[in-house]
């Protein structure tokens, strides 16, 4: 959870970013915080730094909030699933077990995607339907899933072009099972 660290102070820069938006700047403003979640798409990472800064100041349920809306921005040709972790973590924390529980799954879904152990299947007439192990996952998180994850535009997406780029698909994974762990303990090992 370094990268939560790594956002204090961010917002500092958004007075620079509205100054240039005002004086009708074309550039991409400097990022408000330094974290591999960030995308190139201001309205996102503006929220996804707030949110981190509101994890660091405990303030989950508004961190939450802002995860949730960046998570809600359409981005250009790439998934937007990488705050999910984040999302389920945000909720856990502010005792919201439900949401906490639905945004876990959620993460999990597009991961299984991104990892390929989940795959969108075009069922025809461009509608995608999310398999595992050779069945159809249904749920209210597999439909989101769906709309977050799949459509031919985003299949390069998930086939690493570098060793870096699979290890931070990898990176993704270690996130979000650091997050399941706290929200579901793992079992101790009676075999010890």
């Amino acid at each position: 959870m370094s990268s939560l660290r790594s956002c204090i102070g961010g917002l500092l820069i958004a007075s620079v970013l509205l100054g240039a938006e005002a004086r009708g700047h074309d550039a991409a403003p400097p990022p408000l915080c330094k974290s591999p979640l960030l995308t190139r798409d201001s309205r996102y990472d503006v929220l996804a730094c707030e949110g981190l800064e509101l994890m660091e100041k405990k303030a989950y349920a508004e961190a939450a909030k802002r995860f949730e809306r960046a998570l809600a921005i359409g981005l250009f040709e790439q998934p937007n699933y990488k705050l999910l972790p984040l999302l389920a973590l945000a909720h856990h924390r502010a005792g919201d077990k439900a949401k906490a529980l639905a945004a876990l799954e959620s993460a999990e879904l597009a991961l299984n995607v991104l990892t390929g152990i989940g795959k969108c299947v075009d069922e025809g007439d461009d509608k995608f339907v999310l398999y595992e192990e050779g069945m159809p996952v249904r749920s209210p998180q597999a439909a989101a899933t769906v709309d977050r994850m799949c459509g031919a535009i985003l299949e390069d997406y998930y086939m690493p072009s570098s060793l870096r780029r699979f290890v931070a698909f990898a990176d993704r994974v270690r996130e979000f099972l650091e997050v399941s762990d706290e929200i579901h303990p793992p079992e101790p090992d009676d075999s010890e």
